[in-house]
């Protein structure tokens, strides 16, 4: 009965690390969330250890523990506390991780952008302020991105603090979360001529001139 317990719990400990790499590769193809967890060395880090936790805990449990030798039990608790340690950590970074991929897929389409790109197009510079893009190129700033409230600020020329050099402007999204905390995301433009036109990241903190 033992053994049999013990070779499932190495073959569930297995699947399932087996399972969370599948799904962080099938995620890096398919969206940004594979690309943001590679981006995040610490949560590689635990991907790996976990992956060698497993397949260590693994090879422990089918192959020592069936034959009883003396002194497994120490080394059984330590692979398992590693193995479960790591995945727990990777698991809350994931949940993080899968909120921002979301966000980010959002922003793609976010018409503030959209507004500044048509103005930069029409009149050949970027607008002062986000107030120049309403009504013509903007109903309305948005207040609210997940039903959290969002806050737009905006940034003009090579001064911008975080910019590229040659860049236009920068625009910056705080959003602010249940827990009172904010969270930033920065649109960088593209330079001139530039396919894509831009992207957005996740930022800790900037600093920006103009604050509309």
């Amino acid at each position: 009965m033992m053994r049999k317990l013990y070779v499932w719990v190495g073959l569930g400990s297995l699947t399932l690390t087996l399972l969370c790499l599948g799904l962080l590769l099938y995620g890096s193809w398919t969206d940004p969330l594979g690309g943001l967890m590679l981006g995040h060395k610490f949560l590689a880090v635990v991907l790996l250890l976990t992956i060698m936790a497993a397949q260590l805990l693994a090879a422990f449990l089918l192959f020592w523990v069936p034959r009883f030798r003396p002194g497994t039990g120490p080394l059984l608790v330590g692979f398992a506390i590693t193995f479960w340690a790591s995945l727990a950590v990777l698991f809350s970074g994931l949940t993080g991780l899968v909120w921002e991929a979301a966000t980010l897929r959002l922003l793609a389409n976010d018409p503030v952008v959209a507004a500044i790109a048509a103005y930069e197009a029409d009149n050949g510079t970027p607008p002062s302020s986000l107030d120049a893009l309403v009504p013509v190129y903007l109903p309305a700033k948005p207040v609210q991105l997940q039903n959290r409230p969002i806050t737009y600020v905006y940034s003009l020329g090579e001064s911008a603090v975080g910019a590229n050099p040659g860049s236009r402007w920068l625009l910056r999204v705080e959003i602010f979360t249940a827990g009172g905390d904010t969270v930033q995301f920065v649109y960088q433009p593209s330079l001139p001529g530039s396919v894509p036109y831009g992207h957005w990241s996740r930022v800790a903190s900037l600093t920006q001139a103009v604050v509309d």
